[in-house]
């Protein structure tokens, strides 16, 4: 699914007025690791080894795509350190058994406090972290979907051997 477009997230998001915060935390943080798959592939050469991402690939978890994706120098600090929080806080609700777990209690709300780009600290205003890790997670979804938009794909080299086989073939044709 092509999520580089705000139209097809709407849906997604749409669920986030009716979902309680366990499957809010756990929705948006399959939405960032698919948004950040989708960087990646984007960046990467058009057909790359679909084992990267496979179950037991290298970018198979979502802290491999968020320090890949860094490393590749298609995050900034705070979305890396972001992204980060997100996945602990979907780690949290994920394996919590915890019914009372909730954005207002510990460890959660010590997360949501930690996250960098969140409505209090952008506008200045008192809010609920409720409020502040949904505005993180819209802040990060745009600033992912930004990139994936602008990205281009790496291009490969050309193939040494075909070229080495091809002048091979032209030096052979030349001499008969």
């Amino acid at each position: 699914m092509d999520l580089s477009d705000l139209d097809k997230v709407r849906p997604i998001l749409a669920k986030f007025t009716v979902e309680g915060d366990r499957s809010k935390a756990i929705l948006a943080g399959s939405l960032l690791d698919a948004l950040l798959e989708q960087l990646l592939r984007s960046v990467f050469v058009e057909q790359p080894p679909e084992e990267l991402f496979g179950p037991y690939g290298p970018l198979s978890s979502f802290a491999a795509k968020i320090d890949a994706a860094f490393a590749l120098g298609l995050l900034s600090s705070a979305e890396y350190s972001d992204l980060h929080r997100h996945r602990k806080i979907r780690n949290e609700f994920a394996h919590s058994l915890n019914d009372t777990l909730s954005f207002d209690t510990s460890p959660i709300s010590d997360h949501v406090q930690q996250l960098r780009l969140r409505r209090s600290t952008i506008t200045g205003l008192s809010t609920t972290l409720a409020l502040d890790y949904e505005a993180s997670l819209l802040v990060l979804i745009g600033f992912l979907q930004g990139r994936i938009s602008h990205s281009t794909h790496a291009q490969q080299p050309p193939d040494l051997a075909e070229a080495l086989t091809a002048e091979t073939r032209s030096k052979k044709g030349r001499k008969a």
